[in-house]
């Protein structure tokens, strides 16, 4: 059996090979960077919680809505630092660049493995 963090990175993969295509996809279309950059996120976000939630991180039984509201919270602090990342590429002159968003693609993952590790499944 693959260690959590291990199957954080292998689910964390897929959906973000998922979600940066979306991303290029929205920009090629007109997106602004922040919102091809949230368009790209959104796409995978109900993937990625069932995934971790039964694979990654093993819980079982119902899903509660404190856990869903720990995982929007979680995402949404994760999101904010990946946004951070974006706006000082976008401020030091490389708006539109996907090299931006892969950076805070990965300031992103490593941040909300551990918000969901700590934070939305943690076991009692």
């Amino acid at each position: 059996m693959f260690p959590p963090i291990l199957r954080f990175a292998i689910t964390g993969v897929g959906n973000s090979v998922i979600g940066f295509a979306v991303l290029l996809l929205a920009l090629k279309s007109g997106f602004g960077d922040i919102a091809a950059n949230l368009t790209g996120f959104m796409v995978g976000l109900t993937v990625s919680f069932v995934a971790n939630r039964q694979w990654t991180f093993a819980v079982r039984g119902r899903v509660r809505p404190g856990e869903i509201a720990r995982y929007l919270a979680g995402f949404a602090a994760a999101w904010c630092l990946n946004i951070a990342v974006v706006t000082i590429g976008i401020r030091a002159g490389y708006a539109g660049s996907p090299l931006i968003h892969l950076a805070g693609i990965a300031t992103y993952s490593l941040a909300f493995f551990v918000i969901s590790k700590r934070f939305v499944f943690a076991r009692p």
